[in-house]
């Protein structure tokens, strides 16, 4: 393999004049044009480095260069740096697995520093990546837990010749619920042997991203490891193992790779789907790493096609008898819809979860969550209990103490501390989280919305979309921020558009804004009708929509156009 053109000096590689036309086009493109802040970002690191100053590129040159913070800008305490640099790695490898695929030259910002690199690329895009097919079992909203483990067990290779093969079997862990889930090497049907080390390191990648969400424990078995499908299912049958297989194949010079999942046990497809690239000695590792990044979103992911299995297959167990795994579970359904019914039920759960299982971060952290929406969405109160927001917060904590390598933990305490106006540690729980797992589209949408609510509206919506590019299928809530966006620019069809594209039926949230935006068109039915199911889902609101709009987090000036629209809807409808 080729190694990359080192950025301390771009001219012994490339000349400055081919880099700067390599940045013209990317800064051109739509992905940057209406982003001044990434263009700037992306700018400021190239023309640094070509200058001969890629060792002044840390987080405090770029911080007040770029991002305009003072001469006391700590790094440390602002991750501002550190957020904009992972969009941006995020904005570069869409735009050259899309349009920028035939760029002869690459602009790339690895991970762990600001410094870029540049390096040629073969015409048609060394790293092009295609998925042509996608057919999913099993299509639908999902979940995504934690274990309290997670096993990667990288096993030695041993060659299989007919019955004399070794077999895989774990060891049984008794009542705990976590799915299993082992990845083989992908069968090499290229007729080049060189294709092994590919099928191998890809199965290593896909093990090492799965890993990154705790509800998985993860298995990588190396060729010629027979997989026994009974042993490695649940013995007691809490859960179901699965198995992530598939093959390498040459066309037309490009390189094909097809996969799929199964239910370890009947051989079930749940998902299967291919991958096109045009694969050099140079792109390999970046090659497996985006078909990694893609195959993991879609099992693993937050609602996606093994949370939402197994969520299915626990429909019908009695609440007493759930684990706090099952809690957790059911905490991602309830904020599909966001349904009071639902969180009382979810509380109940959870509350009983952690004191059966004190020890599991993320029954903590889906209860620091349950918590806050009690505080903000004024769902069953207990009596006499403390402001649930405090509760919230020792839950985010006790979470975050007990897991610190898990992103739901720090998704638990960036949304608690967001809500306490804390912008400190909210932006630095969110990069730690998006850092954990940059993979999470529940984290990049949420994260996303917040850093938009805090201000940062082209950042944050960027985030969101890209949550919305990995999963089509996210919830409502998701949404929120997209609908927001536009009502705040005046553009109202928009808003009602995406407002109704993933509605929330059971959310009176939903019907605020369906009545704000009715009330600015001068829909006189459409704001009675929201109007009514706003007061028939929680009749309190209207008496004090400030306080509420408020606890949802919403910034000042965003709540007055609100207010503002609400009275309108109300004199429309009247």
């Amino acid at each position: 393999m080729t190694s990359r053109p080192g950025p301390s000096d771009p001219s012994e590689t490339v000349s400055a004049d081919a880099v700067r036309e390599a940045l013209g086009r990317v800064l051109a493109h739509p992905l940057f044009a209406d982003s001044p802040r990434m263009k700037h970002f992306l700018e400021f690191v190239v023309e640094e480095t070509l200058a001969g100053r890629a060792d002044t590129l840390k987080g405090y040159t770029i911080g007040t260069a770029v991002f305009e913070r003072g001469d006391d800008f700590d790094a440390n305490s602002d991750p501002i740096v550190r957020v904009e640099a992972t969009r941006l790695r995020r904005l570069l490898k869409k735009y050259y697995s899309g349009d920028g695929r035939a760029d002869l030259l690459e602009i790339d910002l690895p991970k762990g520093g600001y410094v870029p690199v540049f390096e040629p690329r073969e015409f048609g895009g060394a790293t092009a990546l295609r998925s042509h097919t996608t057919s999913l079992a099993r299509a639908g909203p999902a979940t995504s837990i934690r274990p309290e483990t997670v096993l990667l067990a990288a096993l030695v290779g041993i060659a299989s010749v007919v019955l004399a093969t070794a077999v895989l079997v774990p060891r049984d862990r008794g009542g705990d619920p976590t799915p299993t889930i082992a990845v083989v090497p992908f069968a090499n049907l290229t007729g080049s042997a060189s294709r092994d080390y590919f099928s191998r390191g890809l199965a290593i990648e896909i093990a090492n991203e799965l890993s990154r969400f705790r509800s998985l424990r993860v298995f990588a078995a190396a060729p010629g490891i027979v997989l026994d499908p009974v042993a490695l299912d649940r013995s007691n049958g809490a859960a179901e193992a699965y198995l992530l297989n598939g093959i390498l194949r040459s066309t037309n010079g490009d390189l094909d790779v097809a996969v799929r999942l199964q239910v370890a046990r009947t051989g079930e497809v749940l998902w299967s789907d291919e991958f096109t690239g045009s694969m050099t000695a140079g792109t390999i590792l970046k090659m497996e790493s985006e078909i990694a990044d893609a195959i993991v979103t879609q099992v693993a992911q937050p609602y996606g096609v093994i949370p939402r299995r197994e969520y299915d297959r626990r429909l019908d167990v009695v609440p007493r008898d759930l684990a706090a795994y099952d809690c957790v579970l059911r905490a991602y359904e309830y904020w599909r819809t966001l349904d009071p019914k639902g969180h009382l039920l979810v509380r109940t759960c959870l509350e009983k979860a952690v004191k059966d299982e004190p020890r599991h971060a993320q029954a903590w952290a889906a209860l620091a969550f349950v918590y806050a929406d009690e505080d903000r969405y004024g769902c069953n109160p207990r009596p006499g209990a403390s402001r649930p927001l405090d509760d919230a917060q020792s839950a985010a904590e006790r979470a975050v103490a007990l897991d610190p390598e898990d992103a739901m933990t720090f998704e638990a305490l960036y949304g608690i501390s967001f809500l306490r106006k804390d912008f400190v540690t909210f932006r630095d729980a969110g990069a730690r989280a998006l850092e954990l797992n940059p993979n999470n589209p529940e984290i990049l949408a949420d994260f996303g919305a917040k850093l938009a609510y805090s201000g940062n509206w082209i950042g944050g919506i960027a985030s969101v979309r890209r949550a919305w590019t990995i999963n089509p299928a996210l919830p409502g809530w998701a949404r929120l921020p997209l609908v927001y966006d536009a009502y705040r620019r005046g553009d109202y069809e928009l808003a009602r558009i995406e407002l109704e594209a993933t509605p929330m039926l059971s959310y009176y949230r939903f019907y605020v804004l369906r009545a704000m935006i009715a009330g600015e068109l001068g829909e006189q039915d459409a704001a009675a009708a929201a109007l009514a199911r706003v007061r028939a889902l929680n009749p309190s609101f209207l008496e004090a929509p400030r306080s509420a709009m408020e606890a949802w987090g919403l910034p000042r000036d965003l709540i007055e156009q609100s207010l503002e629209s609400l009275r309108r809807a109300q004199r429309n409808a009247s």
